[in-house]
């Protein structure tokens, strides 16, 4: 049985890990998607259709054998105008979040985030994707060589001129054998590129910031250099609670 359900509206909390401050530097991205289309495709989970999005989990490979890591990718096609939410969305919003609970052979998995962009709902400045969104996740097998079985409950936001929150259930499961490269691979791995990279990867270099100002207004001054010349720079600024930064000037 296939559903999706709403649930209450809330704001549910992002925890930030690292610095107190964390700054993302990364060039305006951006790339295509393909959606393939076809009766019936293998790697792919039910699919969850809602007024607003299709929902599906989808994987990079047939079956398992003796990878102890999977590349997963949660898969959400939206309506015009609508859009989901990257990890630290600005106000009004929250990411997608995973309870993997009834899954099986399963050690961890890490959700990744590619970089988002930008767009106004309700008068706030967020950050996210639209028209269609790609999660990258990072699935590590606690037991290399049996079955995966994954129970992904997925509770998400996605907001136009109004926001609705929403709660999917979705099963795959992967079985043991000779591990194909599925029809979704190239999809996942299109979103996996789109990942910001550390600094040093990505030749830049940040090397000062300043916060001043009152708490209420405060304003952030970065200094950073790059090996490449800077194409449309864009600066994503990571922060406790209240501190939300907008667009860089």
């Amino acid at each position: 049985m296939m559903f999706a359900r709403r649930r209450p509206l809330e704001k549910q909390p992002v925890k930030l890990a690292g610095s107190v401050l964390k700054l993302l530097l990364a060039p305006a991205a951006t790339a295509g998607a393909l959606f393939i289309a076809g009766a019936a495709f293998a790697a792919s989970s039910n699919v969850v259709t809602t007024d607003h999005t299709v929902l599906a989990l989808r994987s990079a490979q047939t079956a398992v054998q003796r990878e102890d890591t999977i590349q997963l990718g949660l898969h959400f096609k939206l309506k015009p105008g609508w859009k989901v939410y990257w990890r630290s969305p600005g106000p009004g919003g929250y990411p997608p979040q995973i309870d993997w609970t009834g899954s099986e052979n399963v050690a961890n998995a890490e959700m990744q985030w590619p970089v988002p962009e930008r767009f106004t709902v309700l008068g706030f400045e967020t950050l996210g994707y639209k028209k269609e969104a790609v999660y990258p996740i990072k699935l590590q097998v606690q037991r290399p060589g049996e079955p995966v079985k994954l129970r992904a409950k997925v509770n998400y936001l996605t907001c136009d001129d109004i926001c609705v929150p929403y709660e999917a259930l979705l099963r795959l499961d992967l079985p043991v054998g000779a591990p194909q490269t599925s029809a979704w691979a190239h999809l996942i791995d299109t979103w996996r590129a789109r990942r910001p990279v550390t600094p040093e990867i990505g030749g830049i270099k940040v090397g000062k910031t300043v916060v001043q100002g009152p708490p209420e207004r405060p304003v952030l001054t970065v200094t950073a250099t790059s090996t490449k010349p800077f194409e449309k720079p864009d600066l994503f600024v990571e922060g406790p609670p209240p501190f939300e930064f907008g667009a860089p000037r």
